[in-house]
């Protein structure tokens, strides 16, 4: 290659040279722009899966709590203070969902299915009971709470009414654990 330049004319030479030297120069841009898409890409990944988790412990913190409520809103139906059996307004309770509802398209099919579902059983708990004769009270703070008459029958629905919708919250919650997972062991590769 050296003897084929060696054997041109320097006008020639000056114009391989003026070639050469911006090809060089093209192809190092290129492959600069391909590194720097890949980099962005990667990065705009874990913002999505941080992002995506932090939705996920948001909402599991939600469910969770209310299955805690639930549960042992059930206990305490045993033994009814003064007749009556209160619970929260599970509806009205709802507070992270409405606001981080738009972003549940981060998640699989499956999961926005089981969180929709679960959301959607609330308001029908708070309907069942309205029905059977409960009514909401008011508390200060904007809080609501469903208090119904202690009888044999309403304390079997209110049990059968917390439990099932308690239960459709765990399935709900198992959907969300594996985002905040996996997200945890994502962020330490990217973190060092």
């Amino acid at each position: 290659m050296l003897e084929w330049l060696n054997d041109l004319t320097p006008t020639q030479a000056s114009f391989v040279g003026s070639v050469i030297g911006p090809a060089i120069g093209l192809i190092a841009l290129l492959l600069g722009a391909l590194f720097n898409g890949y980099l962005n890409r990667r990065r705009d990944e874990r913002l999505r899966r941080q992002n995506m988790a932090g939705i996920a412990a948001a909402l599991y913190g939600e469910l969770d709590s209310i299955r805690e409520s639930l549960l042992r809103n059930s206990k305490m139906a045993e033994n009814p203070k003064g007749g009556m059996l209160i619970g929260p307004d599970l509806e009205h309770s709802v507070t992270v969902w409405k606001k981080l509802v738009s972003e549940v398209q981060l998640f699989d099919a499956d999961t926005v299915r089981v969180l929709v579902e679960t959301y959607g059983v609330f308001p029908h708990h708070t309907e069942n009971l309205l029905l059977a004769g409960a009514k909401i009270e008011k508390l200060q703070n904007d809080r609501r709470y469903v208090e119904l008459e202690a009888t044999d029958t309403n304390l079997k629905l209110y049990v059968e009414l917390n439990e099932s919708v308690a239960s459709q919250t765990i399935k709900a919650l198992d959907h969300l654990r594996p985002y905040m997972r996996e997200t945890r062991s994502t962020s330490r590769e990217f973190s060092t």
